[in-house]
C-alpha cells in the first residue's frame, strides 16, 4: 500500500540531469537534501537552495522502498 507523501514525477525527458540519476515516472520524491518536499513548491524551495553547493541528493519512493539519487 502506498503510504509515502512527496511529488510524484510525471515524466522524465530523455538525456535530462533526472534520467541520468535513474528518476522515472510515477516516482515520488520525499525530501531534497534532508528538506521534506511534500508539495511542488516545497521541492522547489529546496532544491533552488541546495543549487550550487555540490549535489542534491534526492530521497524517493520507487516500488515500495526508499531510494537516494544524486543529481548533478
Amino acid at each position: 500500500m502506498y503510504e509515502e507523501t512527496g511529488v510524484r514525477i510525471v515524466e522524465v525527458p530523455p538525456d535530462s540531469a533526472a534520467a541520468k540519476a535513474g528518476l522515472k515516472p510515477n516516482n515520488v520524491i520525499l525530501s531534497c537534501n534532508g528538506q521534506p518536499t511534500d508539495t511542488v513548491e516545497a521541492l522547489l524551495a529546496a532544491c533552488q537552495a541546495a543549487a550550487g553547493k555540490g549535489k542534491i541528493k534526492l530521497e524517493v519512493w520507487r516500488h515500495g522502498q526508499r531510494k537516494i539519487v544524486e543529481l548533478n
